[in-house]
């Protein structure tokens, strides 16, 4: 008799929950019962998920060039610890684009959402700009699992109409009600005579689920209320959020979608975040501590050094609670320009400036 058999169900399942992620890629490989339970069973995941959210001894940050002109595809992967040692390592993509391009568009829980456009589409839309192309729309999409070295190609869903007057934007987050895995997709059609994406034909909002690998569209009912104009995004409170533009109030703005109850939602900025006198503006949104923050990388004037605020959402929703936890100084002589977010155990990810790099990341 083997030992799996020997120990009750319930307490296997505890034991193997608290595995980490690359633990459970080689369990899954000694047991037919096992491989099933880590594969298959969503409430496991949902109970691995919620027992290792709060690890902050270390997390992974992984580079994927923008295109590929060799046949291996590797990416490359920078261990974070707490007490700041690094590690390395390689990661072959497992997947080839028609394009031989790759652009992550965002990631949640270690599952990153990929592209195969040759462009940052939403870089270049703005909330009353024409589309410049039709490589704005991106139909083909992957969710790719570095951790467990899975990848699943999304069937494409192409909306009716001029695909060089449409533009995208895509989020990714767990849906907790059913222990699901959701990719939403924000479809925006240009109005030319009202100079929108908000005109005449309403921006459409598709989930796919995991669950059922199909695609449906959110209720009638549930109106898309900005532009979203920015990756990555950010998984706060049971929603996924962006930096957008407000159909309504006509400024910038953080869009929100509930992924279980599939509804958007607004949330103003932080009053002071903005100066009118700043220069070099690059912000984002980003999760600190388990709150919802807004990262501003700017100059208030062109000899002035450059500062890093961090703004933290205390409280859920409610605008009055954003706070400026920190101002970071930058010195002139490191070249970063962009914030892209903050790993689990607080470490600012900040990208380079691609006037003096190509493509590369740090973090601090």
């Amino acid at each position: 008799m083997v030992l799996s058999e020997l120990i009750p169900d319930d307490l296997m399942i505890n034991i193997l929950s608290r595995l980490p992620v690359q633990s459970l890629v080689f369990f899954r490989f000694l047991n037919k019962s096992w491989h099933s339970l880590i594969t298959d069973d969503p409430a496991f995941k949902a109970l691995n998920l919620h027992l290792h959210s709060s690890d902050r001894n270390s997390n992974y940050v992984i580079i994927i060039p923008n295109v590929f002109f060799i046949e291996r595809r590797l990416s490359r992967v920078i261990f974070c610890y707490t007490n700041f040692a690094t590690a390395y390592a390689v990661c072959p993509i497992p997947f080839r684009t028609a394009t031989n391009h790759y652009r992550v568009l965002c990631s949640c829980n270690g599952v990153l959402c990929m592209a195969n456009s040759p462009i940052d589409t939403n870089f270049m839309c703005r909330i009353h700009d024409p589309p410049i192309n039709d490589n704005l729309i991106c139909i083909s999409v992957y969710l790719w699992n570095p951790t467990v070295r899975k990848f699943k190609i999304l069937p494409p869903y192409t909306p009716w109409g001029n695909r060089k007057l449409m533009s995208n934007t895509f989020g990714v987050g767990p849906g907790h009600r059913d222990h699901d895995f959701l990719v939403i997709n924000i479809i925006y059609f240009y109005d030319e005579y009202a100079r929108t994406y908000n005109g005449q034909r309403r921006p459409l909002a598709m989930v796919y689920s995991l669950n059922t690998k199909s695609w449906s569209s959110v209720a009638e009912s549930v109106v898309v209320p900005c532009f979203a104009y920015d990756y990555p995004t950010a998984f706060v409170n049971g929603a996924i959020h962006w930096k957008a533009f407000s159909f309504a109030l006509n400024e910038p703005v953080i869009m929100y979608f509930n992924t279980a109850e599939r509804v958007f939602g607004e949330i103003w900025l932080p009053d002071k975040s903005f100066d009118p006198h700043m220069h070099e503006v690059h912000s984002r949104v980003a999760v600190f501590n388990g709150l919802l923050a807004f990262i501003v990388i700017s100059r208030l004037h062109p000899a002035y050094r450059r500062v890093c605020d961090i703004w933290v959402m205390n409280e859920y929703g409610v605008v009055q609670s954003w706070t400026q936890r920190f101002a970071i100084p930058i010195p002139e002589a490191i070249w970063f320009d962009r914030p892209l977010g903050i790993t689990k155990n607080n470490q600012l990810l900040v990208g380079l400036d691609r006037k003096y790099f190509d493509g590369e990341l740090i973090f601090t």
